[in-house]
């Protein structure tokens, strides 16, 4: 019998996100009180910011319950609807290592009907080797698909 696990988040990621959306107010504050400077590039930068933050938390920071029968998954660090998934309905789940400037991450997609309903990264969770373990044993594994930014930027908007 398994036990209910829940994912765990890394604090990094998340204080980042709210650093630069600050960072993007205290520009536009900036802009008000100054007599020389515009408002137009910190009004962009802001929605930027969000906007991307907000597509980054959709399509990966999901707060994830795994139990005996099913996932639980919650997107915009579990701020956002709970939806819920047999695990029998499920197609399996791919892996896709990305790197970045502070190294290299796995992220591990749920997929249903071809679609990602699910991401579980060591980036954003910091027991993500106990939920990939539980997710091997419960779903197919489809093994590691070719990291492809176009690809990728594509499902931000999906």
């Amino acid at each position: 019998m398994m036990r209910n696990i829940r994912s765990k988040f890394k604090i990094l990621p998340f204080f980042t996100a709210i650093g630069l959306i600050f960072f993007g107010f205290f520009l536009f504050y900036i802009c008000l009180v100054s007599p020389v400077a515009t408002i137009v590039l910190p009004v962009l930068f802001l929605l930027f910011v969000a906007y991307f933050w907000l597509t980054e938390f959709r399509t990966r920071a999901h707060k994830i319950s795994v139990n005996t029968d099913f996932i639980s998954v919650c997107k915009l660090f579990g701020l956002g609807r709970s939806e819920v998934y047999d695990f029998k309905k499920l197609d399996g789940f791919e892996i896709s290592i990305q790197s970045g400037k502070s190294g290299s991450f796995e992220f591990l997609f749920v997929l249903k009907n071809g679609k990602r309903v699910a991401c579980i990264s060591n980036f954003y969770h910091s027991n993500y080797g106990e939920l990939k373990k539980i997710l091997l044993e419960n779903l197919s594994y489809f093994g590691v698909k070719k990291y492809s930014f176009k690809e990728e930027y594509s499902q931000m908007f999906k």
